[in-house]
């Protein structure tokens, strides 16, 4: 995926924008009508690069990820992922 944040680190940030926010601090912007706290970070994915896997970890930055995640999750192929009235389907290839 292409970070709108113009890094290549291997993470992918889901937030909101906020409204006076000159640069998008997420890779993918949840709309504020749908989550309602604006200018937030509310989960990241990342690749980790000794296990060759992707892991999902709630910034607790809002109400974040559908349950409340304390520790990084190992994400699957087929889980679905809800936040706003958003969902993202998780498919490896």
């Amino acid at each position: 995926m292409d970070s709108k944040r113009g890094k290549s680190d291997g993470c992918t940030i889901i937030g909101t924008r906020g409204i006076y926010d000159k640069a998008p601090l997420n890779d993918f912007d949840i709309g504020i009508e749908e989550q309602g706290d604006e200018g937030k970070r509310h989960m990241i994915i990342k690749y980790n690069l000794s296990d060759k896997r992707y892991y999902l970890r709630d910034l607790g930055d809002g109400n974040g990820t559908f349950v409340k995640i304390d520790t990084p999750l190992l994400l699957k192929n087929g889980y679905i992922i809800s936040f706003g009235d958003s969902h993202m389907t998780v498919s490896f290839f």
